[in-house]
């Protein structure tokens, strides 16, 4: 009987060790399986943080052209109003071109008919004055006849020659004034052009800014819109991602001292409860069986039945034999019994 409890001490021992066994290669699989999966979700996590980099370079590129777009509307605006300047500058500068070439014209006519008025003054004085001085020197009167005859032929030839030039100048001068006014209608006609195509020029410039800042308007809408809609996403996602790794921050803190303590040879608090627990347990069965006291009755046997069951009883020193049963646990240690029976 002495020999039998300390076999099944040793054999106790031996299972204990060999359930400590697993458990250490069960928490040591788990520790390397725990260890890839915070490896995949670190590198997922890297991937979402590149995602979320490479989000906020493109927002901030749409930004720029945006603002790209803006400087360059307002650039075309400047340039528009500098080519709309340029132009009211050319068309005054014209006016006063044309108001020019009309005064200079007002005043070269005045000088001309200034001029012949003078000449015809000239010529009165100095027939007056002539004629004074054939009265003072008293010149013959034959000379003084064929002198007026030849002053009167000199003075209807002026006269013929004056009637001429002035006949060829009022032919000229119409043409002339023609002229000037061909030119005047053109110039006039170049400038309702001018302001025609400035009107229109104006107008489109108008519709394009109403339309340029209905654009704007609406880009910046969906700008706002868009940039709060992903601002609520990111916000949601790092809130998860706190949360995670809050939850598996515990977990791996627990799996982590379970595994020094299994490293360590100890074991956690509440497996010790459990093992004390089977430990009492079996020690109250192994009571209550030694302490029952079983009768059997039992027919007399023929020799040759008690002689085959006393050979078998000291074959080869045979006392019994182990039962183990092994209950595989989902996230936990696997359970193990190891039962002996006794032949009696």
């Amino acid at each position: 009987m002495r020999q039998d409890e300390v076999q099944r001490q040793h054999d106790e021992q031996l299972i204990r060790r060999q359930e400590e066994e697993l458990r250490r290669q069960e928490m040591q699989e788990e520790f390397e399986r725990r260890q890839k999966s915070m490896k995949k979700k670190k590198q997922e996590e890297e991937l979402k943080r590149k995602r979320a980099e490479e989000e906020l370079k493109r927002q901030r590129e749409e930004e720029e052209q945006r603002k790209k777009q803006e400087e360059e509307s307002k650039r075309r605006k400047e340039e528009e109003e500098e080519r709309r300047k340029r132009r009211e500058e050319e068309e005054e500068k014209k006016m006063e071109d044309m108001a020019k070439r009309e005064d200079e014209k007002k005043k070269r006519s005045e000088v001309e008919l200034r001029d012949k008025e003078e000449k015809e003054n000239l010529e009165k004085y100095r027939e007056e004055e002539d004629l004074k001085k054939a009265d003072q020197e008293e010149i013959p009167q034959k000379r003084l006849k064929s002198e007026e005859d030849e002053k009167r032929q000199e003075l209807e030839q002026r006269l013929v020659t004056t009637i001429e030039d002035r006949a060829r100048e009022e032919a000229i001068e119409p043409k002339e004034e023609e002229k000037l006014d061909g030119q005047v209608e053109e110039e006039k006609r170049e400038q309702e052009e001018l302001l025609k195509q400035q009107k229109e020029e104006e107008q489109r410039r108008i519709r394009e800014e109403k339309k340029m800042q209905l654009q704007l308007e609406e880009l910046k809408a969906h700008w706002t819109s868009q940039q709060e809609v992903m601002l609520r996403m990111q916000e949601e996602a790092l809130q998860q991602q706190i949360e995670e790794r809050r939850y598996e921050d515990q977990w791996e803190s627990r799996q982590f001292q379970q595994l020094q303590l299994q490293i360590e040879g100890r074991k956690p608090e509440a497996e010790k409860k459990l093992e004390q627990r089977q430990t009492t347990e079996r020690k109250r069965g192994r009571k209550r069986k030694e302490g029952r006291v079983e009768i059997r009755m039992h027919e007399a046997e023929s020799p040759k039945r008690e002689q085959q069951l006393q050979q078998s009883q000291l074959a080869d020193g045979v006392t019994g034999f182990y039962i183990k049963i092994v209950v595989r646990q989902e996230g936990r240690a696997n359970l193990v019994w190891l039962f002996k029976t006794h032949k009696f």
